[in-house]
């Protein structure tokens, strides 16, 4: 499985890493590059957020601060579905 975390401009090799990455992981607080984000709803693939770090609205997963473990659950769900 590949994890895009973030990237703030959007190049050849970011768009490599969308098209090989299953999930995006909005867990960072700040500024995010919001065509990445939409690449991947575009796309259909999972994007995960805590509640206190989601920057915009582009249908991601949102998690509460202390449901750690349930985003881990999902994130391993992806993994099992795609492989690594």
């Amino acid at each position: 499985m590949t994890i895009l975390s973030e990237f703030n401009d959007l190049s050849e090799l970011e768009q490599e890493l969308i098209e090989i990455s299953q999930v995006l992981l909005d867990i960072n607080h700040g500024e995010k590059n919001e065509e990445i984000m939409e690449q991947f709803a575009k796309l259909g693939k999972p994007i995960l957020a805590f509640e206190n770090t989601k920057y915009s609205e582009v249908g991601q997963i949102i998690y509460k601060v202390e449901q750690v473990q349930e985003m881990i659950n999902k994130i391993r769900e992806v993994e099992d579905k795609h492989g690594f």
